[in-house]
């Protein structure tokens, strides 16, 4: 209520959603669909999400187990966000989609316990679970209707590393059948982009099996985002005189 009323005059249309942009060398125009039917508007600039999904690769590459409860795997953890490796501790998104109340929280919560401070950390277990009853309701209110979904024709882009359209994955049951066939995924972004794309629109996800079995992995096969380094190699590296009056960093 509060948003709404700091956008005043703001035209805000819900139960909307664009279904095509058109434009020559840039974009003009797009095509919403409404529920008084199809409009074609003139604009300017178009920006388009449609949600978040947890990153886990950091905490699968650790060997973190993952709740492969819903489509977009999340870290599994305790009350205290202890992962089931010891001394490794998760908060935020990577938990489950929250906003930035409950991530904040749950940074608090996970670096009293990291230092061992246990009873504050559990001092804040109200404050999260105040913040994640929010954050349970935004599936339920902002998920993708079917229609949304049904917007992606054949020739939409899907990967756009290998420029593989909708259409030539239909014949494919899952994500490594397409991969090998089309390139799909095997890009510059590895499948951080069309991966949660596809697992939408196809269901190609893995399997909680393969999850269980290869906790490494992270989901479509995607690079590490980080990779071990030796002790020799950051002692190695050069770094800019710190200006003695200036705080430590």
């Amino acid at each position: 209520a509060a948003l709404r009323a700091r956008l005043a005059g703001v035209p805000y249309r819900g139960a909307s959603w664009v279904c095509a942009a058109h434009g020559d060398g840039r974009v003009r125009e797009v095509e919403l669909e409404t529920p008084r039917g199809r409009r074609r508007i003139a604009i300017d600039h178009l920006a388009v999400g449609y949600g978040l999904v947890p990153n886990t690769e950091l905490a699968a590459q650790l060997g973190c187990a993952l709740d492969t409860g819903s489509a977009h795997a999340c870290v599994r953890v305790d009350d205290d966000l202890a992962t089931s490796v010891a001394g490794i501790y998760a908060a935020g998104e990577a938990c489950g989609i929250g906003g930035v109340d409950a991530a904040r929280i749950e940074g608090e919560m996970a670096g009293h316990a990291a230092a061992g401070a246990l009873d504050a950390a559990r001092a804040l277990r109200a404050r999260r679970e105040h913040a994640r009853a929010f954050a349970d309701l935004l599936p339920r209110h902002f998920a993708l209707r079917a229609q949304v979904r049904q917007a992606a024709t054949a020739q939409t882009v899907i990967c756009r590393c290998e420029d593989v359209r909708l259409g030539q994955l239909d014949e494919h049951a899952d994500w490594r059948a397409a991969k090998l066939a089309t390139r799909c995924g095997m890009g510059s972004c590895q499948g951080r982009i069309c991966g949660a794309a596809l697992t939408e629109l196809r269901g190609f996800a893995p399997s909680a099996a393969t999850i269980a079995s290869t906790p490494a992995a992270p989901a479509h096969g995607a690079r590490p985002p980080v990779f071990p380094t030796r002790l020799a190699s950051l002692a190695g590296l050069s770094y800019p005189a710190q200006d003695a009056t200036a705080p430590p960093r």
